[in-house]
């Protein structure tokens, strides 16, 4: 009897070797699928749009679906950021970094004068460390001439030598709040050095440059605060300034206040009044010191168009008046058909002291999106723009001159008098964001001396100097 041995297909299905066939090909297949949703996914196409387009998923599928793949990303993304966050000291928490660097040229013309073209930069990193909401420290950096006040600007200059980084700003911030059971911003105090925004209300350079970076204490008190009706703010600064530390003569200083009052007048439409007074005390002694030639001390960048005492040896012996400047200002801005705001500001200055040259004014009309402020135009996002005009007259005794405007003056051929009092002219300006951070600003003054015979050095005729500067700033 032969026996045959036939193989039958069992229970669990084909042979193994089709079995890895099948398997082999399903791989090849799924391989296929998912470099397809890999591309398609690439291309920004999610699972759940790549399922509706193949009709497996309804719309309201689709919306679950949708809900569920933005929540998890989500989730990634902040699961990812607090474990980066773990992993770093606790200390950088607290710092926030910023700065700005800004190149221009610079251009004066004049009848009679040789023309000056120069390339000049401006460099600003400091870092702010906020421990908690109630204290803060700020510590800046600058370029510039350390002698200068007013400015931090370099000038491409001295075949390639280092060029200086000086101290700018090392102050305090002190904002009670529930600590000392306040509401928290209602009142902050600032003490060291520091600048001018967010301590003073100002629409222009009138009464301090912009770059002034003041040594004392500064507080600010939040009276009142609400988002309807047309009383939207009221705010009350107080200065109390440390112009000099002198060993005779008492100490320099200056104690003042300012109020100001926001108002809204309609949509859009906004009127900002303030009221200042800055009272400049022992000041002689500064002149003294650091206006005189004769002295040991003499700063010739403190040296501006003030009327200074002078002695039969030609030594200064002071200011002939001295400085209580009370300061007006209203800052009015509201829409326009053009789709950007508009505004217009104005600024009265009179120093009580002095009995004649004591009063200077500005005028600011201004286009465009500035952030309420067509004077300096601060235009921020990508697109922004502003244009304003400026006129200013200042009669020599009207404000302290070596913490004022540092751009307006007057020149002439053999000698250049830093003006900015005894001085009048005009302003215009447009900036421009291409791109997020980069500013671009063109500014043409137009000066001429009021009183040629008040000059330090006695003005030869009157012309109009011209001054244009461009500028590339990148903020960070």
């Amino acid at each position: 009897m032969r026996t045959s041995f036939v193989s039958h297909p069992g229970p669990s299905g084909p042979p193994r070797s089709r079995r890895r066939a099948h398997g082999f090909w399903l791989g090849v297949l799924a391989t296929a699928i998912a470099i397809g949703f890999a591309r398609e996914a690439h291309a920004g196409r999610s699972v759940c749009e790549m399922l509706r387009d193949k009709g497996l998923l309804s719309d309201i599928e689709f919306n679950e679906c949708k809900a569920n793949e933005e929540k998890e990303k989500a989730e990634t993304e902040k699961s990812s950021q607090e474990g980066v966050l773990a992993k770093l000291p606790k200390w950088l928490s607290y710092i926030t970094p910023f700065g700005d660097v800004r190149l221009r040229y610079e251009g004066f013309w004049q009848d009679n004068f040789t023309a000056i073209n120069r390339f000049r930069y401006r460099a600003r990193i400091g870092l702010t460390a906020q421990p908690s909401s109630e204290i803060g420290a700020t510590v800046r950096l600058a370029s510039g001439n350390p002698n200068d006040p007013i400015s931090t600007n370099q000038t491409f200059t001295q075949f390639f030598t280092r060029k200086s980084i000086n101290l700018d700003w090392a102050y305090l911030t002190f904002t009670p709040g529930q600590t000392f059971h306040l509401e928290p911003g209602r009142i902050t105090a600032v003490g060291g050095k520091f600048g001018l925004d967010g301590n003073v209300y100002r629409v222009s350079e009138l009464v301090f440059d912009d770059d002034l970076s003041p040594e004392g204490f500064n507080q600010t008190f939040k009276l009142y605060k609400s988002d309807d009706g047309a009383f939207r703010g009221l705010t009350l600064n107080t200065f109390q300034w440390i112009a000099d530390n002198l060993s005779v003569g008492g100490n320099a200083y200056m104690v003042g206040g300012q109020g100001v009052a926001d108002l809204n007048l309609a949509a859009g439409t906004d009127l900002t009044f303030a009221f200042a007074d800055y009272s400049w005390q022992d000041m002689n002694e500064v002149a003294r010191r650091y206006l005189n030639p004769k002295s040991s001390s003499f700063n010739s960048q403190l040296v501006r168009s003030n009327c200074l005492k002078i002695n039969s040896s030609g030594a200064v012996t002071g200011f002939c008046t001295g400085f209580n400047i009370t300061d007006w200002i209203l800052n009015l801005t509201t829409p326009t058909p053009l789709g950007v705001p508009a505004g217009f500001a104005s600024e009265f200055v009179y120093n009580t002291l002095a009995t004649s040259k004591n009063i200077g004014f500005a005028v600011i009309l201004g286009i465009g999106n500035a952030q309420k402020d067509y004077y300096h135009a601060r235009v921020k996002s990508r697109g922004d723009w502003a244009a304003s005009y400026i006129y200013q007259y200042v009669q020599q005794d009207a404000v302290l001159a070596p913490v004022s405007i540092s751009d307006f003056q007057y020149q002439q051929n053999g000698f250049s008098t830093l003006g900015n009092t005894n001085i009048y002219g005009s302003t215009v300006r447009f900036d421009y964001v291409p791109i997020d951070f980069l500013t671009l600003t063109w500014k043409t003054y137009f000066t001429n001396a009021l009183d040629r015979a008040a000059a330090q050095v006695p003005l030869r005729g009157n012309p109009t100097l011209t001054r244009m500067q461009f500028d590339a700033t990148v903020r960070f």
